[in-house]
């Protein structure tokens, strides 16, 4: 299997994922700011935009078609992602030995956050989600081809997380959120790349807005689908899983820095648990094969 990071990031940027490399994983910095950093003589691959996140990836495989077929898996971490780069290889190892399509590691309790399904549960290796954040999704080649029409035009391709893990072959095994490899969030959500789009008289929350409008993408409650501990024993959706999901986010609670769980995290836990759909589609597939189709039509500009 070949991965490979790709990080959107200012070009003085130093981030431990760099040394993330061997035969097998590769780090591809996709540079935004005002001025275009200098290409270095040995870059396979070198780009600059100067827009959002997911517009720049969504540039980035326009300016290298052959860049989806040269590896298996695709990791979209943020810059203001930290963890060791053994842990960053360890939860590579653990997405490749799992065949997931879609995929993020846990936040450590010292992140901030915005879902608490994305909390580290120390007593897991994995759970299956229905959801994973924009945040530092990993995608197996396959899911990637799917989603990517997502990403054209959207700076922070808010709401497309809501919706994308439908896209896999089997929701109910190929999503992840990888327990045993938490990593932590170490800047307040949105807030850099809010800034930076007003600059550009751009507005991401606007843009959400027109993506859950232009797909009728419908929110699922976040819900853990079933999970596998540290000793390799499978936990289905049951009782047993709620009591041991509980029960480590009340030991969780005590190491909050960041942000604080309250008690309506633990109502919500319950409710989401016990009563959480996912069986209804999230998003009309007409309209994203519609936009599929057109964007297909479409041939890549000239570089």
């Amino acid at each position: 299997m070949k991965t490979i990071i790709i990080m959107r990031c200012a070009p003085d940027l130093e981030h431990e994922f760099s040394g993330v490399t061997s035969d097998d994983i590769c780090f591809l910095p996709s540079f935004y700011g005002d001025t275009a950093p200098q290409k270095t003589a040995d870059s396979t691959y070198f780009h600059y935009f100067k827009g959002g996140k997911w517009s720049g990836i969504y540039d980035l495989f326009q300016s290298y078609p052959d860049l989806i077929d040269n590896f298996d898996y695709f990791w979209f971490v943020d810059d203001d992602i930290r963890a060791s780069c053994q842990t960053a290889l360890d939860f590579i190892k653990i997405v490749e030995e799992n065949s997931f399509q879609l995929a993020q590691p846990a936040l450590t309790s010292d992140s901030y956050w915005a879902h608490r399904i994305t909390l580290e549960n120390r007593g897991l290796l994995y759970r299956n989600t229905n959801l994973v954040e924009l945040m530092m999704p990993i995608m197996h080649r396959d899911f990637l081809k799917r989603a990517l029409p997502l990403f054209k035009d959207r700076d922070a391709a808010m709401g497309i997380d809501f919706m994308w893990h439908q896209l896999t072959n089997d929701p109910a095994k190929d999503v992840a959120i990888i327990d045993a490899t938490p990593m932590q969030h170490s800047r307040p959500r949105q807030k850099l790349l809010n800034n930076a789009m007003k600059k550009c008289n751009k507005d991401i929350f606007q843009e959400r807005d027109d993506t859950i409008r232009q797909f009728s993408i419908k929110r699922q409650m976040p819900v853990v689908l079933g999970a596998k501990t540290r000793e390799n024993r499978i936990i289905k959706r049951n009782a047993m899983l709620l009591l041991r999901l509980a029960l480590e986010l009340g030991r969780l609670r005590t190491d909050m820095k960041m942000q604080k769980l309250r008690l309506r995290d633990f109502r919500n836990l319950l409710i989401h648990q016990l009563f959480g759909k996912t069986d209804s589609d999230t998003f009309d597939r007409q309209s994203f094969s519609s936009a599929t189709r057109q964007l297909s039509a479409t041939k890549p500009p000239e570089r």
